[in-house]
């Protein structure tokens, strides 16, 4: 037996995602470091997802309480050269309440309810492209 979480990106913008375990609820002062969109991808098990798309996890206990910690990066509107890191949390999340049942959350609800709550400036090396720092 088990269920599933989709998240539906139904934002103009397309995001980074990772499902786990409720951090907040589970009381940890340390948030998770942000990297950009190769890390997060490679390293950090965030997988894409773009503008009018899902995205299944699971398999998980049924209504499971979880969360998803999505990462939006894109170019600084004011400043070539800068990029601009926003993290959403979307909590409690649960998966279905039956066998083979998928809880979907989109992602403007969570947007809606709670904003970003990390948006973090990042500037590049004019050189290389890269982070500074």
């Amino acid at each position: 037996m088990g269920s599933y979480i989709s998240i539906y990106n139904n934002t103009p913008d397309p995001y980074l995602v990772k499902v786990g375990p409720d951090t907040a609820a589970i009381g940890w002062a340390a948030s998770t470091v942000l990297f950009i969109t190769q890390k997060l991808q490679s390293e950090g098990g965030f997988v894409e997802i773009l503008p009018g798309e899902r995205k299944t996890f699971g398999k998980y206990s049924l209504s499971l309480w979880r969360q998803a910690q999505c990462v939006r990066v894109r170019p600084h509107p004011a400043n070539s050269e800068e990029v601009i890191m926003d993290t959403l949390y979307m909590r409690p999340i649960f998966s279905g309440p039956t066998d083979e049942s998928t809880n979907e959350h989109g992602l403007q609800y969570w947007i809606g309810k709670w904003g970003h709550e990390d948006v973090h400036t990042i500037r590049l090396s004019k050189q290389t492209g890269r982070a500074i720092g």
